[in-house]
């Protein structure tokens, strides 16, 4: 294969690679329960609540409990996936599963349009209940409207991110 400035030689496998990956996102999404981020969202919870049971502590040693809460969530899960990708024999492969795991859009936006469709119907607090799981703040007292902005906000910053 000749060299070409524009299109280096070890990057031949990834335009096959990105169009299986996203066929395979489209026809076979991740469910939410099984992706990456879920459980992280559950080991960082569990770890707020025991690295700040109480509010009223000095704000010092909250910042600093906060920091290493951070570092003990994030470090371990770093160093593992660094070291998949140095002893890895197919590299492209790990990148394959991380652009899988990254592309969960099609699971959000069905969860989205069907919300949508309970306000319409006007089934506000089915739908409030449904919503704890895109939204990251107390949507029991929202209106309608709220709902529908905060759904709006999410999804446009889940997308952007």
């Amino acid at each position: 294969m000749p060299y070409n400035v524009f299109w280096p030689p070890e990057l031949w496998l990834n335009p096959p690679l990105l169009l299986a990956v996203v066929l395979l996102s489209t026809f076979l999404p991740l469910p939410s329960a099984y992706h990456p981020l879920s459980l992280y969202r559950y080991l960082a919870f569990s770890l707020a609540r025991k690295v700040n049971p109480d509010p009223n502590r000095p704000r010092q040693q909250l910042y600093i409990s906060g920091t290493l809460a951070v570092v003990i969530a994030t470090l371990p899960i770093l160093a593992l996936c660094y070291s998949l990708y140095q002893f890895a024999e197919l590299p492209f492969l790990l990148d394959g599963i991380l652009l899988y795991a990254s592309l969960n859009w099609s699971q959000r936006r069905a969860d989205t349009l069907q919300l949508q469709q309970l306000l319409q119907r006007g089934q506000l607090s089915l739908a409030r209940e449904r919503s704890a799981n895109l939204l990251l703040r107390r949507s029991d007292n929202l209106t309608a409207m709220g709902l529908s902005k905060a759904l709006c906000e999410s999804v446009l910053l889940r997308s952007s991110s």
